[in-house]
């Protein structure tokens, strides 16, 4: 994980120490396809959202307009898993931008969220509506955010071809990384990923915009 400080103080009282600084992943954004942004009570989110130049909505602004990633090597290996077979099929492949509870706040705030599909934990949706509702049109943005209540929310490719995912509260971050797994490899990983968590996988519960099978899409 990357964050400003040294050690992350959870609200349980755990600290998750980092792997890099923010402003070292900052440099380097370009090397990463997947940013995962995780939430946090609402008094840190509320002090981070009001800082317009916070570090973390600076990460979230720079990945979110970045180029496709290049494509995977070539190979004339014959192991090639399918999923590797895939994304090369696909060309270049897609970063993917997923926030876990209320991480949507921060995606929110800096605009990724305008126009789109979204979700939080249960107790912040209405938050995530006032976020929506009081800040996107004053920064300019069009549209608000259309907010639902659902194990996750994949509102498709952003004008950079980013995927946007968001997570409701802590379990179902894991159905959307487990989505995720099955996008960048195949169902049949996925479902071993939830097997071997014995998670599960809540997958008919989450929102895929553009699916004929999402539930509210």
């Amino acid at each position: 994980p990357a964050a400003s400080s040294d050690l992350t103080p959870a609200s349980e009282g755990a600290s998750i120490k980092r792997h890099i600084a923010l402003s070292e992943a900052s440099k380097d954004l370009g090397q990463y396809d997947i940013l995962v942004v995780p939430g946090a009570p609402h008094e840190p989110c509320k002090k981070a959202i009001a800082n317009n130049d916070d570090p973390i909505l600076d990460i979230i602004r720079k990945f979110s307009t970045l180029p496709p990633p290049p494509p995977p090597p070539l190979s004339s290996s014959s192991s090639l898993s399918e999923g590797r077979r895939r994304r090369r099929r696909s060309g270049a492949g897609e970063r993917v931008l997923l926030s876990i509870c209320t991480g949507s706040l921060f995606l929110c705030e800096v605009g990724v969220l305008s126009g789109r599909k979204a979700t939080s934990h249960h107790l912040a949706l209405d938050y995530l509506r006032e976020v929506s509702a009081s800040g996107l049109r004053e920064k300019g943005f069009e549209a608000t955010t259309d907010v639902v209540e659902a194990r996750f929310v994949d509102s498709g490719l952003n004008e950079a071809g980013i995927r946007i995912i968001t997570a409701g509260g802590i379990s179902s971050g894991l159905d959307a990384s487990i989505y995720v797994v099955e996008l960048k490899s195949s169902l049949a990983v996925a479902q071993t990923v939830a097997d071997l968590l014995e998670q599960c996988w809540r997958k008919s519960e989450g929102v895929i915009v553009g699916s004929k099978d999402a539930r509210g899409a």
